[in-house]
């Protein structure tokens, strides 16, 4: 975990459901301060000029968040049904603004999955998992750009601490705490 407070210049605003209240009171805590807001969209692509990205809505959001953000901090607000990896609720909404504008807070960095596949890259913070659709398939399993093995199966699924909770534990994977690497 870091405690760096962040130089805020541009936030975006992540949310499946555009909720125009929550926009105009985000505005209403960062302009002031001379920090642009900018809605972003799932299929708008990546924004490398962001300092953080508020999520609201569920683990989902926060999931899709992280993947098309992965450089990015997410200041992640539940107003879905899981909110296991968001930071609060709804009504602690303004607390968290006025902690961010404060620079009271603890950035906790998660490991970040990497897929390159035929039609590009994409990230995960949970788990990548690949199958074949009826024959064995051939896998190259890189960390940190090392080759570690090829894996052939039926399948594997790569996973991170943060998904330790999730497909891995179905599959039968202990639960490991997120900041480990």
């Amino acid at each position: 975990m870091s405690e760096n407070k962040i130089q805020l210049r541009k936030v975006g605003i992540f949310s499946p459901q555009y909720e125009q209240p929550v926009t105009e009171l985000v505005q209403e805590w960062f302009v002031p301060h001379g920090i642009e807001i900018s809605p972003l969209e799932e299929n708008a692509g990546r924004n490398e000029d962001l300092d953080l990205v508020l999520s609201f809505g569920g683990d989902g959001t926060v999931l899709a968040a992280l993947s098309l953000f992965p450089q990015c901090p997410v200041l992640a607000v539940n107003f879905g049904n899981v909110g296991f990896l968001t930071a609060g609720d709804r009504e602690e909404l303004t607390d968290m603004l006025q902690s961010v504008l404060e620079g009271k807070y603890i950035i906790s960095e998660r490991s970040v999955l990497e897929c390159v596949h035929p039609q590009g890259k994409d990230f995960a913070v949970n788990e990548v998992v690949v199958r074949g659709a009826t024959r064995l398939i051939a896998v190259e399993l890189n960390i940190n750009e090392q080759h570690i093995r090829r894996v052939r199966g039926d399948g594997v699924i790569v996973g991170t601490a943060t998904g330790s909770t999730a497909y891995l534990l179905a599959a039968g994977s202990p639960i490991v705490m997120p900041e480990l690497r």
